[in-house]
């Protein structure tokens, strides 16, 4: 389910008929009714295969074009109103989806792999049991879950890439073990919520720019058990999440108890629980019959909880989509029925004053001289009219150099700007301070001295297309990278042996490298050609 705020529509894919209805969220009346079956794409997997299950899963609205596109595990279409526009390469499982309006790039996760494309283009490709995807609309930042990590991309990078060059992640999050299911993000406070990173019941807001827990809620129900049969196996059972970011209140959908979590993004609390009403004998559970398997049950809303072995439909919530101009939700059930519930206008937190709440480095919180780093500062709330005026201020003015003030613009709730570090002759710990309307945040930044790195070796090998390189560096706490030579393509960044020394392979399979450049942090630069091996 997807709501254009543009034109006050809400699109609703049906499973059951393959149709994506088109409502209006004004009347409440449905508009449209596209049946979808036979549109999908079969591109990337190949025009013989017929994949089970393959019907609209997720559905995504563009308010800068008014289009929408509706994606399976067989890939997907855009329209404009009722008329096909083209197909959409990217396959998506329930909560799988993402589309920037920025960038046009397409984004879904099938519960196996992950794709970028745009259009019939593909963009990236990986295999990494990925569930969900989500889009900071502010910046085009990408995050996608994949296994027990949060990963971040450069939507504009990948946007200009091809799968056959792989697109080097901004950073993320890994916990072991971690079973996480839902993603949202919120531009305004450049938050991200993931449901259950930390454990089976919390939610976990994230720095979308240090990628670091910020706060993890307790009190979401346990679903690890469970997970949905898609057709060919049983894939972990989706928790969709959906953001305000005008109010901050975050909603996440619980399947098996039909209800959805409310938490008050201001102050990372859980706050009221929606039942979803679910139709008398809409649940039917059963025992998982010997001598079957999983892929033999017809795929649709149906769960299989292997502590009890059993085999249940869903019978309530199971989507939702949040229509911020009359702060309201809409919530999808199993049976159809669309649940609209109006929430109270302005959380208690908005009564407050408007004051910074975070003061963020990416991509380095350590840099040397002349080196820059890109800061944020985030407000509690977005600013007023005429915009924020923040005062900015370094503890040691003679290690670090930063802008004496900077303005949020109306109607946001953070900026972003540059921090340079100066030439030391040791390292220094440096306090960098924003100051807006009696309030204060703060953040540490490292200014080292310059270092001096050495490439020790860089090859290429035409037979498994892999570049190799190696380098060490005067200062083993450095982070070093290697671009390109002829465009300055970041390549990635190479892995800390200790004792500073330095590895990095990546696949290169378009074309062969002549010569690569190695960056440090510090402010070390040094480059060398690529050597061809078998």
């Amino acid at each position: 389910m997807a709501f254009n705020p543009s034109n006050q529509t809400l699109y609703v894919a049906d499973y059951a008929t393959t149709n994506v209805y088109a409502i209006d969220s004004v009347t409440n009346t449905v508009q449209s009714a596209v049946y979808t079956n036979g549109l999908f794409s079969t591109a990337d997997i190949g025009a013989t295969q017929a994949l089970p299950g393959t019907f609209p899963k997720v559905v995504l609205a563009n308010p800068k074009t008014n289009r929408w596109i509706f994606l399976g595990q067989g890939g997907g279409a855009e329209f404009s109103g009722t008329t096909f526009a083209e197909a959409i390469n990217a396959r998506a499982f329930q909560n799988g989806g993402a589309w920037d309006p920025v960038t046009d790039n397409v984004y879904g996760a099938d519960g196996l792999d992950f794709f970028a494309v745009n259009n019939l283009k593909f963009l990236y490709a990986s295999v990494a049991a990925c569930n969900a995807a989500a889009v900071n609309t502010a910046n085009s930042r990408l995050y996608v879950l994949c296994g027990g990590s949060v990963t971040a991309f450069d939507g504009i990078a990948l946007s200009k890439a091809n799968v056959k060059t792989p697109t080097a992640p901004l950073g993320g999050i890994a916990i072991p073990g971690a079973q996480p299911t839902g993603l949202a993000v919120n531009p305004n406070t450049n938050r991200v919520y993931v449901a259950g990173l930390t454990s089976p019941t919390s939610l976990d807001i994230l720095d979308g720019s240090t990628y670091q827990i910020i706060a993890s809620i307790p009190g979401l129900p346990d679903q690890s058990k469970d997970c949905m049969i898609a057709g060919y196996m049983c894939l972990s059972l989706p928790r969709p999440v959906a953001v305000n970011a005008t109010t901050n209140a975050v909603f996440v959908v619980n399947s098996v108890s039909s209800t959805v979590s409310v938490f008050d993004g201001n102050t990372n609390a859980l706050v009221d629980t929606i039942v979803i009403p679910v139709p008398p004998d809409a649940v039917v559970s059963q025992p998982f019959q010997p001598n079957t398997q999983l892929f033999e049950t017809k795929p649709g809303n149906t769960i299989f909880d292997a502590s009890a072995s059993a085999i249940t439909t869903l019978g309530g919530a199971i989507s939702i989509a949040v229509n911020e101009a009359t702060d309201s939700i809409y919530v999808a059930s199993v049976n159809g029925t669309i649940s609209v519930y109006a929430l109270p206008a302005a959380p208690p937190a908005f009564n407050s004053p408007i004051v910074p709440r975070s003061y963020s480095l990416s991509p380095w919180t350590m840099i040397g001289g002349g080196v820059t780093t890109t800061a944020a500062v985030t407000l509690t709330q977005p600013a007023p009219a005429g915009g924020a005026v923040l005062t900015l201020s370094v503890s040691d003015p003679k290690s670090a150099k930063s802008p004496s003030t900077v303005t949020v613009p109306a109607g946001q709730s953070s900026v972003s700007f540059a921090v340079q570090g100066s030439g030391v002759s040791a390292t220094t710990s440096v306090t960098l301070t924003a100051q807006y309307n009696g309030g204060t945040a703060s953040t540490a930044l490292i200014v080292a001295p310059g270092d001096k790195v050495t490439i020790t070796s860089a090859t290429y090998s035409q037979s498994t297309q892999l570049l190799s390189v190696s380098a060490t560096g005067t200062n083993p706490q450095a982070t070093l990278q290697v671009f390109l030579a002829s465009n300055n393509q970041l390549l990635g960044t190479m892995v800390n042996q200790g004792g500073g020394n330095y590895t990095l392979q990546v696949g290169f399979p378009s074309g062969i490298p002549s010569s690569i450049n190695v960056i440090s942090n510090l402010g070390a630069k040094t480059g060398q050609g690529v050597a061809l091996v078998p």
